[in-house]
């Protein structure tokens, strides 16, 4: 009878602490987008983008200048009406602004992109590290940006890469892959 109770109480404990007990680990969502393989193509796409759209548009905004700049200085103003040399003056000014801030038009246009085309990875890393931490039992994943000292065995970068069936880079290869529980 009292081997029941040792038993008992032996199996309580062990239960108890199963229940209790908590793995925690960290990735940050920057890393695992970054090595992603269609993260590496995204540079590719915005010169691209550059190239055939922000260029484009430069070019073009510049000829429209150029065509309505020498229209106002080759043909005797005081001939057109007064709306339209209004008109060719707003437009004139309109032009010069864009012409002038196009560093930071182009800058933004870019910025739009890079963001369109990285949102689904983003959703894709977070799915992924949703699922490794469900799979491999963990109850808290922090972001390593706001992990101050932490193991590295405890970044789960190295098992959301496996995941996704990515091969870590050199650079990132010394994590830890086996996060303590």
């Amino acid at each position: 009878m009292p081997y029941r109770i040792i038993l008992l109480i032996a199996l309580i404990a062990v239960l108890s602490q199963k229940g209790f007990s908590q793995k925690a680990g960290y990735v940050s969502i920057d890393d695992v987008v970054s090595i992603m393989p269609e993260t590496a193509k995204l540079d590719a796409v915005l010169k691209q983008f550059q190239k055939d759209s922000i260029g484009a548009a430069y070019k073009s905004t510049y000829e429209e200048f150029r065509y309505k700049d020498s229209m106002m200085g080759k043909t005797d103003t005081s001939k057109m009406p007064l709306s339209m040399r209004n008109q060719y003056r707003q437009d004139l000014q309109i032009l010069y602004n864009n012409l002038n801030n196009w560093q930071s038009i182009a800058q933004q246009a870019i910025e739009n992109k890079r963001n369109r085309f990285l949102q689904p990875l983003y959703r894709k890393a977070f799915a992924t590290v949703q699922t490794v931490a469900k799979e491999n039992g963990f109850t808290y994943v922090y972001s390593k940006d706001a992990v101050l000292v932490a193991p590295p065995n405890y970044d789960l970068l190295p098992l959301v890469a496996k995941k996704l069936g990515i091969t870590m880079p050199q650079n990132q290869q010394g994590t830890g892959t086996k996060p303590n529980q």
